[in-house]
């Protein structure tokens, strides 16, 4: 009996590995995620050259999408979008990511390129360091900005990594499970375990915390980081004579929580254990605040993404992440 089930767990990790083959060109036996993406050298952090990772392809750039040259055509528009998972895209279905999107429809408009500088995870003061030292090389006349505020309830805050050798943000063991890989994809699990094992994680990250080290109301000092974080960037940008457009972050959460709600928003603070469930969704609000207010002062134009699609939960996978209709939404208010 032992056997036979060590058998089908090899045959399996085997099928899995070349199924990866086939239909991703993933090499056999590489240790692979979707961190292997994201690259760190001694001066930022971006997207790998030429990563794969199943149906997410990027560039000799890092960039995801189509290969680019460094300067843009002459005649072109070059439209650059940065932000995190969000503009990455890694919950719509292949090629209906917001840039992808936006990408389709501005042909009707004349020559356009696009290029979705997203990476995942990337903070505030990194996202400055990325623009600086690498993105803008590339010369954009547009630069679309789609900050996430959560990342500013972290413990600790975001701040700049120090430089390092260059080498791969997070490679997973050789031995990692693809064929585990594929069952997480497609086995569904049942909401009430969902949110048991949810609220188990939450628990053990919390334990032992006292009481003031939780966030119960919006950090004063989190939510200034925010908006110096974010006005430094639209600065720096316009700076290199880029136009910054800055988008208004949106939630799957409106006024009032359905039980599936409940359940997602429970899954997201687990991201940052801190924060209390309604000290994030207030984080939220302010953000929002001061999103327009930068855009005010420096007069940008914004994509009100949040008065347009906050609360409409047909528009988002989970918390932040979007369907492919969310990622039409955005693109069209871009």
């Amino acid at each position: 009996m032992v056997l036979a089930a060590l058998i089908a767990l090899v045959t399996g990790e085997v099928t899995a590995r070349i199924y990866d083959l086939l239909r991703y060109d993933m090499p056999m036996w590489t240790a692979q995620s979707m961190q292997t993406l994201v690259f760190r050298d001694s001066l930022t952090i971006r997207g790998l050259p030429e990563g794969r990772y199943k149906q997410f392809v990027l560039d000799r750039y890092g960039f995801r999408g189509p290969e680019i040259d460094s300067l843009p055509t002459p005649g072109c528009t070059r439209v650059m979008a940065l932000g995190a998972s969000e503009t990455f895209g890694f919950t719509e279905s292949d090629g209906k990511n917001y840039t992808a999107q936006l990408a389709d429809s501005l042909r009707r408009h004349g020559c356009y390129e696009v290029i979705n500088a997203g990476i995942m995870g990337i903070t505030g003061p990194n996202l400055i360091r990325f623009w600086n030292l690498w993105a803008s090389r590339f010369r954009p006349s547009i630069v679309v900005v789609y900050p996430t505020p959560k990342f500013y309830l972290d413990d600790p805050a975001p701040s700049p990594l120090s430089p390092q050798r260059p080498h791969i943000l997070a490679r997973p063991p050789w031995w990692h499970s693809r064929l585990w890989d594929h069952l997480h994809d497609r086995i569904v699990i049942p909401p009430a375990i969902q949110a048991w094992r949810t609220r188990r994680a939450l628990a053990r990250a919390t334990a032992g915390r006292p009481a003031s080290w939780f966030f119960t109301e919006v950090p004063r000092d989190r939510m200034e980081a925010f908006g110096r974080d974010l006005d430094s960037l639209v600065q720096t940008i316009r700076s290199t004579g880029a136009l910054p457009v800055v988008v208004a972050h949106a939630t799957r959460y409106g006024r009032t929580l359905s039980e599936n709600d409940q359940r997602i928003l429970l899954g997201w603070r687990l991201l940052t254990p801190r924060a209390t469930a309604e000290a994030t969704l207030a984080f939220e609000v302010g953000a929002e605040a001061t999103i327009h207010d930068i855009a005010d002062r420096r007069r940008v134009p914004l994509a009100d993404a949040d008065h347009a699609m906050t609360g409409h939960s047909d528009y988002f996978v989970d918390s932040q992440h979007f369907t492919d209709q969310g990622a039409a939404v955005l693109a069209g208010l871009i």
